[in-house]
């Protein structure tokens, strides 16, 4: 299965950004925020891992390569991470932020929309990971 993770430079102060097949942005309006990933046979799960104060060493992290995420697009639900410590790998540290998500499938892409203002704190640069998963939610 797939899994990517790359670096998002100044979100907030460009329109569009994208690196190989995976893209973030802001709506015109400034009022959504929108990740994709492209050119991959869609999975029956899939996780957008936000990185919104582009550190690594706060959030959660696990074995697969994810560092810092602060919030968690599965599927059509937003989830933050809250642990006591700052970071972690616990999974039941994620809290369901009951925003609406739009999550669009077509052959051969997926694509999450959510309001921008439901993620306090980002930051300038962020860091997506995404992460393909089957139905039994193994990579």
């Amino acid at each position: 299965m797939l899994k990517k993770i790359i670096t998002i430079i100044s979100l907030l102060l460009l329109s569009n950004l994208s690196a190989e097949n995976i893209e973030a942005q802001k709506t015109t309006n400034n009022t959504q925020f929108k990740v994709s990933i492209g050119n991959v046979n869609t999975s029956a799960h899939i996780q957008f891992y936000l990185d919104i104060d582009n550190n690594p060493n706060t959030g959660y992290f696990d074995n697969n390569g994810i560092t810092g995420a602060d919030y968690l697009i599965e599927d059509q639900t937003l989830m933050v991470f809250q642990p006591a410590g700052g970071t972690g790998s616990d999974w039941s540290n994620w809290a369901d932020l009951s925003t609406t998500v739009n999550l669009t499938h077509t052959t051969y892409s997926s694509e999450a929309q959510l309001a921008l203002n439901a993620l306090t704190g980002i930051e300038s640069v962020i860091r997506v990971a995404v992460q393909m998963r089957d139905t039994n939610w193994t990579l």
